[in-house]
Order: structure tokens, then C-alpha cells, then sequence
């Protein structure tokens, strides 16, 4: 009995509209997803939902950023640099950063953890000098100056020939117990270091091998950390399925420190997989137990950056990554640049909003010194392209666009395929004069329209007026010729006062007075020769020499031509046609 109402569906999508200040809307690109953009020679893969990313500590984090180790109001991290170099770095609970140990040329740190003894802080990593991998400590009372770095462990079990990597502390039958992750040449496994009185032991077997074949540890466990769990311990650590690195992990009631994990109950299935932000898998857990949920933190991989991410879950074998997620109105914004340092051409072919530019057929080039741009044009597009050759940087003002397109004027034409044959600047300093076969006209363009700033623009219409010249092959004069063109060129002279234009098919020369409003015909020149096209001063600044393209006709033959004209104001024959040169 009801009327009909309207029915809406809706299917939401983590995606974000892409779109550049020149290039306009280019679609959406969900999260995770490459986005190849041939047209502009890049490709970009947007990721979100990380708690902690690479501009947390600057350049000094630009590669990477994981949490290694929290203690008391210490979170400890290894941050990546962008050139690879890795350092140990903290945050209080007051969110103050420090960097603590920093690798150089010759040596390299990594994972580190801390514990508190006392009033004594002890921070042991990993060293690497000379491809030599150790742990080593550190000891401070007020995480500001530390002691000079003893080594405690090297590698010299089967199944740690490689690299040491200390990934935990714990107290266990009131001996302190490190977690150690070993690499055998390709293979990583978990072991542990006990403390005897005469130093730190290895264990001579592995405590964590990898899982059986075809799970998803079946090549590799590392980074493993034990929390208790109701009356047993449940152990975190990454596995490696031969591909990528995920996080799981296994559970005992009976905590065996000399034997391998064979009683272990090892989930069959990986809590922490791939995600938003590390599309390569995930590594390095860091779980807390309230009693009923597990909080990890870890880091996330997405090539060879690591991020901080967060997951959830009352049950451990089935996580919830907790993202940070982005919201409505939320967005990444980035920069490019055309070409590399080496690059000696500038480039037309661009998208700017809804244009697709070839830079073909170009006509003229012509330099502004006063604005510092280089204007470029084409007979088969109606643009007008704009190149800055200033760099024009200065305090916070970064000129982005020094030799490159600063611009890109687009004119009405008869033919919307139909360009300019020549652009240079008006002698007023405010407009361009541009030269158009369609319709046959000289524009006058409001170049005050034209910024030079950081972004690359498409500027319609700023066109003021323009002066009409005489048109193509629909009426050309003299012999009958193929080309049909209107105007030319263009030549201004010596006082940058008077306009000269060249009709191809009219076979004439227009004058025009640019002191006079916008500009008025004041002289219309014949040739008699056919189809003059370039035109030169003389050098007394009395004489235009104007070449005749097919020039003189007889019978079929044809021979260029110059046809030279008094344009000297203060002579009785000014405008006349003085002399005709003609090649035989």
C-alpha cells in the first residue's frame, strides 16, 4: 500500500582519488594498488594504516622504522637511514627522541633490546664490523651517556655461523635468558644464551627451527619473544612460508630451555600476514597479555622499508591488525619531476588536466627575457607552450618548474587542430603577440595571466584582441600555388613600434602601428613576388628584405626571390618596393 521510495546501494572502497594540480583527475587507486602512470613516466602505490612511519625521526628514519624492545617509559627502535645505514634510537612517554648508537663506514648496529638492573640500564645489540657479527652491551644510569660497548656472544654454534641478533630478555628459574636469533648462511632459526660465570653460552641446538614443509614457517624462524600465558608461555616469532615473513606462534605449559620446541603446540596458521602498509609480510612481534587480549606491535614490510603496525585478539592464532586508518577528506601529497639530472631536452608530450600534448609541429621558439620564459609553438595544436628559463628560487620559493613547462596557453581557433605559426613578446610588456593560420589573425594575449610560480597551469582564453590579416589559398593571389596559408611571420622593428606580417597566398606585406590602441593597419605592402614568408631588417634599420618562397614564375620554373621596401618614415617613398632580387 505503500508508494515506491528510492532505494540506494553502496559498497564502501579504501581507495584514494588521484589527482595532480596539471594533470587533473586520473581515477582511483585503492590501497596496496600499483598504479603504472605511462603517460607521465612513474608509478606509485599509496599504503596506509601504520602507527609509526619513516619521517618519525627525519632523514635519520627515511629508510625504515621498527620497535625492537619496550621497557618501563623506554620504547626502543631501529631506525633505517635512506642510504641503508642502520642506528638505535629510543622514545620516552614523552614522546623525546634520541638516538643512542649510530653506524658509521666501518661499523653497523642493529636490533637492540634493554633491560633495567638496579638503577642500571643494559642495552645490547647487534655489532658488525668487517662482516664480523656480535652482540655487545651498554650500560648507563640515565639513557643519555653510555659505557663503551663490551662484546658478550659470538657466533660460533652451527647453526649461528653467520649473524647474531638478540631479540629478547626474560628471567626464567631466576636466570636471565636471551633470545637469539641465528643465521646459518641462508637459514634463520631461534635460539637462546644462558649467563655462566664465565660469560654468556649459546646453546648448542637450535631452541626454534623451522616448521614442518609446506607450513608457514617451513624455511626460517627469527625475532621470537615469550610472554606467560595462564600457567605456560606462548612464544612470538616470525616464520618464513620460503617467500615472506609472517608472524605467529606456539605455546607450551612446560618451558624446557636446553631442548628444542618439539612439545611446542605451533599454530597452523600465521596470526599477522600481509596488510594495507606491508603488502611483503611482517616481522618482529612485540606482544603484550592483559589476561584476555593480546596487543602486538610489529613491523611491517613493504619492499625494503619497514613501518609500525598494530594488531588485536583474544585468540593468538587469529589477529586483527589495527589500522590507522585513513579518513574522508584525508590525503598524500607528493611532487614529481620530469626527466633525471642528466636530461639535455625539455619535453612537450604532457597530460595537463584534459589535454594530452604531442609538441609536434612546432613553428617558432622565442625568448622573453623580461619574464624569463621561452614561448613555443605549433601549427597543429591551438596551444601556446611556455618554458621557464629563469630559476627564479628564492628564500622558502622553490622555482619546481626552472626548464620545464611553466605553462600552457590554449586560444580559440577556427580548426580546433589548427596552431600558431609564431609568438613573441609585445613591446608593451604586458601581452604576447601570436600568429594564427585559422582563423588568419594576429592575437594579442594578456601574458599577466601567466604566473611564474611552483605549479604548471592551463590557462584558456586570455586572448584581448587581435588584428586580422588576409586569408589562405581561398584567396591567393598571382599564381596558383599549392600551400594554402595566410600570415607567416612576424617581425617587429628597430623601436619595437610597428608590426610587419607576411601573407603567404596574398602575396603581401601588412604594416600595422602598435602605439595605437591595440594595434592598426597602416600599410599594406605588395611583393611582387610569390609567397613571401621570412622577412629581416636592414642594417641601417631603413630597408625590409622580405623572401619570396616560389618567387618568380615563368612557365612552370619557378625562382626565389627578395623583394626590399623603403620603411624609413621620414622618406617620400616609404612602404614602396625598392628593389626585387631574383635568383636565376
Amino acid at each position: 500500500d505503500l508508494p515506491p521510495t528510492v532505494g540506494i546501494q553502496a559498497t564502501p572502497i579504501s581507495a584514494f582519488r588521484f589527482e595532480g594540480d596539471s594533470a587533473g583527475y586520473q581515477g582511483l587507486v585503492e590501497l596496496g594498488e600499483t598504479a603504472v602512470m605511462d603517460a607521465f613516466g612513474f608509478a606509485l602505490q599509496p599504503i596506509a594504516g601504520q602507527w609509526l612511519d619513516t619521517d618519525l625521526f627525519g632523514a635519520d628514519s627515511a629508510g625504515g622504522i621498527r620497535i625492537t624492545d619496550q621497557i618501563d617509559e623506554w620504547t626502543i627502535l631501529e631506525l633505517t637511514n635512506a642510504i641503508g645505514q642502520t642506528h638505535i634510537a629510543s622514545l620516552d612517554n614523552l614522546g623525546n627522541q634520541n638516538i643512542w648508537v649510530m653506524s658509521d663506514d666501518s661499523t653497523t648496529v642493529s636490533s637492540p633490546i634493554l633491560w633495567t638492573d638496579a638503577d642500571t640500564l643494559h642495552l645490547v645489540y647487534t655489532q658488525q664490523i668487517d662482516g664480523v657479527s656480535t652482540i655487545v652491551e651498554r650500560n648507563s644510569s640515565d639513557g643519555l651517556s653510555w659505557s663503551e660497548p663490551t662484546e658478550i656472544l659470538v657466533p660460533t654454534v652451527d647453526w649461528a655461523v653467520t649473524t647474531l641478533e638478540v631479540t629478547d630478555s626474560i628471567i626464567a628459574n631466576d636466570e636471565r635468558i636471551l633470545l637469539i636469533s641465528g643465521l646459518n648462511e641462508n637459514t634463520w632459526s631461534v635460539g637462546v644464551a644462558t649467563e655462566t660465570d664465565n660469560g654468556w653460552v649459546l646453546s648448542e641446538t637450535p631452541w626454534l627451527d623451522f616448521g614442518r614443509p609446506g607450513a608457514w614457517d617451513d624455511s626460517g624462524t627469527k625475532d621470537a619473544r615469550l610472554q606467560p600465558e595462564g600457567d605456560g608461555w606462548r612464544l612470538w616469532y616470525a616464520g618464513l612460508d620460503g617467500s615472506n615473513w609472517r608472524i605467529g606462534s606456539a605455546y607450551t605449559d612446560n618451558l624446557l630451555l636446553n631442548s628444542s620446541l618439539s612439545e611446542w603446540d605451533r599454530s597452523d596458521t600465521a596470526s599477522i600476514d600481509t596488510g594495507w602498509f606491508h603488502q611483503t609480510g611482517a616481522h618482529t612481534p612485540l606482544p603484550y597479555y592483559d589476561g584476555s587480549q593480546w596487543f602486538v606491535s610489529y613491523a611491517g614490510l613493504h619492499e625494503d622499508t619497514v613501518r609500525v603496525g598494530r594488531a588485536i585478539g583474544s585468540d593468538p592464532t587469529a589477529m586483527r591488525p589495527i589500522y590507522k586508518s585513513p579518513s574522508l577528506g584525508d590525503s598524500i601529497d607528493f611532487e614529481t619531476i620530469k626527466g633525471d639530472e642528466e636530461r639535455t631536452t625539455i619535453p612537450l608530450e604532457a597530460s595537463v588536466t584534459d589535454t594530452t600534448t604531442f609538441g609536434i609541429g612546432l613553428t617558432d621558439i622565442s625568448i622573453d627575457t623580461e619574464r624569463g620564459f621561452l614561448y613555443a609553438s605549433s601549427k597543429l595544436m591551438p596551444h601556446i607552450a611556455v618554458i621557464d628559463i629563469r630559476d627564479d628560487s628564492q628564500g622558502d620559493f622553490v622555482d619546481r618548474n626552472y626548464l620545464d613547462e611553466e605553462a600552457r596557453v590554449v586560444l580559440p581557433t577556427s580548426l580546433g587542430s589548427a596552431g600558431f605559426r609564431q609568438v613573441i613578446p609585445h613591446p608593451d610588456g604586458i601581452h604576447l603577440i601570436a600568429l594564427s593560420d585559422s582563423p588568419e589573425a594576429v592575437f594579442l594575449i594578456d601574458a599577466r595571466e601567466i604566473k611564474d610560480d611552483e605549479d604548471s597551469d592551463k590557462i584558456y582564453d586570455i586572448q584581448t584582441s587581435w588584428l586580422s590579416t588576409p586569408v589562405g589559398g581561398e584567396e591567393d593571389a598571382g599564381e596558383r600555388t599549392r600551400t594554402s596559408m595566410g600570415p607567416g611571420q612576424m617581425l617587429l622593428d628597430s623601436n619595437n613600434e610597428r608590426l610587419f606580417v607576411s601573407n603567404f597566398n596574398a602575396n603581401t606585406i601588412s604594416v600595422f602601428d602598435l602605439t595605437i590602441g591595440s594595434g592598426v593597419q597602416i600599410a599594406e605592402m605588395d611583393t611582387l613576388g610569390e609567397n613571401p614568408y621570412a622577412m629581416a631588417l636592414s642594417p641601417n634599420d631603413q630597408y625590409l628584405i622580405v623572401s619570396n618562397y616560389t618567387g618568380d614564375v615563368n612557365d612552370d620554373v619557378t625562382h626565389g626571390t627578395l623583394s626590399i621596401f623603403d620603411i624609413d618614415s621620414n622618406s617620400p617613398t616609404q612602404y614602396t618596393l625598392t628593389t626585387q632580387v631574383v635568383n636565376q
